[in-house]
């Protein structure tokens, strides 16, 4: 594949760029296309990417519209790829761009397409979340800008995906990681069923440890009760709430006294 073509400073280019976003680095990732630009790569896609990373063209519009044809290519050039090694005939693979899945994976994060569309490269639960959540960062941008308007994936969505579609059997298969999707449901902001499903495994002591320091920090209301997905608090829930607002009412008396 020509995923380790063309390189700069004599590394592959694209896994570059992938990893510095990967890393939540955009200035990092500007710095590589700018320094690719530098020695004169030759692909146009690297100037609108600059454009949609730094944010201050004036034709990040247009950006966005050429990356997207370029994407669609890539999208067609990874199909025909499968289909030949198939059997299917590979000249049908060289009528299309070649396939670059790091190029793809760039393009489809920031275009914020269809979250569904490039994660071959998603090895780990870590870098689906990562590039689930990546789309629901846009949500909010897209609202304010023209910019990012492809996307409609939201937190709902990856919400459901990952209690519905998958749910706790797939990420704790045998029952040997239950703090994984513990850890996956806090991630999408579903704090309540976080605490309920410690509770239906047996781990009560960490329940309450975990319910304690997200009441504490706001995240474990009343008002959970009306996040979608999160249903309505335990009564343990409850109680852990009120007990924290006493021990934090006597806490606030005795610094006055």
């Amino acid at each position: 594949l020509s995923a380790t073509k063309p390189k700069c400073k004599g590394v592959p280019l694209w896994p570059q760029i992938y990893f510095a976003l990967r890393c939540g680095s955009k200035e990092e990732a500007s710095d590589i296309i700018q320094e690719a630009l530098d020695e004169g790569i030759p692909d146009r896609d690297l100037e609108d990417i600059l454009s949609l990373l730094k944010e201050t063209d004036n034709d990040a519009k247009e950006a966005e519209e050429r990356l997207m044809h370029s994407f669609e290519n890539l999208l067609v050039a990874s199909s025909a790829f499968v289909q030949s090694q198939r059997g299917y005939d590979l000249a049908q693979l060289q009528e299309v761009h070649e396939p670059n899945p790091y190029k793809q994976l760039v393009l489809n994060v920031l275009l914020c397409s269809d979250p569904g569309k490039t994660q071959e490269l998603l090895i780990s639960i870590e870098d689906y979340m990562w590039f689930k959540l990546s789309f629901c960062g846009k949500e909010a941008e897209r609202k304010e800008s023209e910019v990012y308007i492809q996307s409609n994936f939201s937190l709902e969505k990856l919400q459901e995906e990952v209690t519905g579609k998958y749910g706790p059997s797939h990420f704790n298969q045998g029952g040997q990681t239950p703090y994984l999707y513990v850890s996956i449901l806090v991630m999408c902001q579903l704090y309540g069923e976080a605490v309920r499903y410690l509770m239906r495994v047996g781990q009560n002591l960490q329940a309450v440890h975990i319910c304690l320091a997200l009441a504490s920090m706001g995240y474990l209301t009343d008002s959970t009760s009306k996040v979608t997905r999160d249903g309505q608090l335990l009564p343990q829930e409850l109680e852990v709430e009120e007990n924290d607002a006493v021990y934090m009412e006597g806490v606030e008396c005795s610094s006055i006294v």
